[in-house]
């Protein structure tokens, strides 16, 4: 992600050019705030997003963020099925994602009147693994939907 070859603005841009491979692809984001909500599909194999620090064992140097401000207030009332997937920053429907020194949030916040959820992370495949990660949000932050996944040293609040 970024300015420099085959790199892109957005990491929706990033996720649209991944190829339907069974090998590992990499997504490297570079430092910065990227205002947008993403959604990953399913993908054929394994996807590795690493956001860029000067320390992978800790989200305290974390120099990217994933950031945007939707909760159920803002999901218009004729959307059915799951309406916190709507809401969420980062939304996981593809398995076997490892995440590393990324820090995700929803912004929208409690202003008056009720907000609802503002999901930071949907996780909703399986064998996920978040390392070094920082997910926030004002109401359940992370929905561990499906599966099998592990937190390290990663920060829910």
């Amino acid at each position: 992600m970024g300015a420099h070859k085959g790199s892109f603005r957005t990491l929706a841009e990033g996720v649209d050019s991944l190829s339907d491979t069974k090998e590992e692809q990499t997504i490297f984001l570079y430092p910065g705030i990227y205002h947008e909500q993403v959604f990953i599909t399913p993908l054929a194999g394994p996807l590795v997003l690493q956001g860029y620090t000067c320390n992978s064992e800790s989200y305290d140097d974390n120099q990217v963020t994933i950031t945007q401000a939707k909760a159920q207030r803002d999901i218009p009332l004729n959307v059915t099925g799951d309406r916190n997937w709507a809401t969420s920053t980062l939304g996981l429907a593809a398995s076997n994602i490892k995440m590393y020194n990324l820090n995700v949030a929803n912004t929208a916040g409690k202003i008056g009147g009720k907000v609802g959820q503002a999901v930071a992370v949907y996780a909703n495949g399986t064998d996920y693994g978040f390392y070094a990660c920082n997910f926030s949000s004002y109401q359940d932050t992370l929905c561990a939907h499906n599966g099998r996944e592990l937190y390290a040293r990663t920060l829910i609040r």
